[in-house]
């Protein structure tokens, strides 16, 4: 791509964020198709699972969409909701880490550690 072609495109993109930051919910879903399949691509390394991936993207949507006036540099749109999606899927990663402790729990039949059961 050409310099003059690429900073035309940067232009466009960061016009787009401007107008999602105004509430025009066309340029961000414009916004978000220029990222959906690396974001769903990143979510997937992420999380291993395709249901969960999918629901870390959708989520990341949201909250991205519910946030974009607090992005401060409208060249920074790509970074921003990668950020979110990696805040997302940890998120996502610790809630099932806890909800399989509980379940290993309670198949001991109490909230009792596995070191405390063997000491």
């Amino acid at each position: 791509m050409k310099d003059k072609e690429k900073s035309r495109e940067i232009q466009f993109k960061e016009e787009l964020v401007r107008k999602a930051k105004n509430g025009d919910t066309k340029a961000f879903s414009l916004l978000y198709a220029g990222v959906c399949k690396e974001m769903y691509k990143f979510a997937l390394y992420m999380m291993k699972h395709t249901e969960d991936a999918e629901d870390a993207v959708s989520e990341t949507v949201i909250s991205a969409f519910e946030n974009i006036a607090k992005l401060k540099n409208e060249s920074s749109f790509k970074s921003w909701i990668f950020t979110i999606l990696g805040n997302q899927c940890r998120k996502m990663w610790e809630s099932v880490e806890i909800m399989h402790q509980r379940k290993r729990h309670q198949k001991l039949g109490t909230n009792r550690t596995m070191s405390s059961i063997l000491m």
